[in-house]
């Protein structure tokens, strides 16, 4: 009987051994493509709205958006056992680009054409924490929820003929993210990830990112 039992807790130390083999420090980088929900009217209306602040007219525009960009994160995480880490991450969720040219009547400045390009980009910090579900020894997924300390900056070029202005407005906040995804273990200490990531209200926007990452647990 006592053997029975030592054998029986010694199974137990074991299986909890093996339960928390993934607990401690790990790294990662990830890389995906990001898409902003800016809208290409807003932007128009916004520069229809400036030009005819200052008296002018438009008399005729075309406009483009490029809303999506590549994006791209670094991180350091610790794992608490199988269902729960938290990760520390600088994260850069690439810019959307907009273009806008046409004819417009300024005072002073008569008729004749202008272009115009505004570029918003956003980075920073990112704090989170995951909640993971293992299905497999190497299959696993996973829910975040985080903190986004955003830094958002705005360039912003007009050229008029000959003449060339600009200028860049910046922001920062602290924005809610959060993300869902799986990862799959293919050797000791490395897995690979996929996941979806939504950031709210980032320069008035909401930017979700697409991405696949590598970590390493050591």
């Amino acid at each position: 009987m006592k053997k029975s039992i030592s054998i029986a807790a010694a199974g137990l130390v074991l299986a909890s051994f093996a339960a928390n083999a993934d607990a401690g420090v790990y790294v990662g980088v990830g890389i995906g493509t990001s898409k902003s929900d800016i809208g290409k009217q807003e932007l128009d209306d916004m520069m229809v709205d400036a030009i005819e602040g200052a008296g002018g007219a438009v008399l005729s525009s075309d406009s483009s958006l490029d809303d999506s960009d590549i994006a791209f994160s670094g991180f350091v995480g610790y794992r608490f056992g199988d269902y729960f880490a938290i990760e520390g991450a600088y994260v850069d969720l690439g810019t959307a680009d907009y273009e806008a040219g046409g004819q417009v009547s300024l005072p002073g400045a008569g008729t004749g054409p202008l272009s115009t390009s505004i570029s918003i980009g956003a980075n920073g910090p990112a704090l989170s924490a995951l909640g993971i579900w293992p299905l497999t020894p190497q299959w696993e997924l996973f829910v975040r929820g985080g903190v986004f300390f955003a830094s958002v900056s705005a360039d912003l070029k007009i050229t008029s003929g000959a003449d060339s202005s600009g200028g860049t407005a910046s922001d920062s906040s602290e924005e809610l993210f959060y993300g869902l995804g799986a990862a799959f273990r293919f050797r000791e200490g490395w897995a690979a990830r996929a996941e979806f990531t939504q950031y709210s209200d980032i320069g008035d926007s909401d930017i979700s990112v697409l991405s696949v990452g590598l970590t390493w647990s050591y």
